[in-house]
């Protein structure tokens, strides 16, 4: 059973602010941090890279850091383990 979810960009945007503190052993840097909520609200890399003021290379690299910090194989896993609550 799949049921559609439908959120606001002002929703998405809420839940994006509310990153839970990750546990001793992923914690983020500041730029981590800002790259994680720009994933969370769905940007692309190109759209991060101008929001933050840093280069696409730059930015893959912080999202690869938090793939691998927090155990993902894609940036839809990292929402969905957000969302969930699953991000330790």
């Amino acid at each position: 059973m799949s049921s559609d979810v439908n959120y606001t960009a002002a929703q998405i945007e809420a839940m994006a602010d509310e990153i839970r503190p990750p546990v001793v052993g992923t914690a983020l840097t500041e730029a981590q941090r800002k790259v994680l909520k720009e994933v969370l609200k769905g940007s692309n890399t190109r759209e991060m890279a101008a929001v933050l003021g840093i280069s696409e290379k730059t930015v893959k690299a912080h999202v690869s850091v938090l793939l691998s910090k927090f155990k993902c194989d894609s940036r839809a896993r990292l929402i969905a383990k957000h969302y969930r609550g699953e991000l330790k």
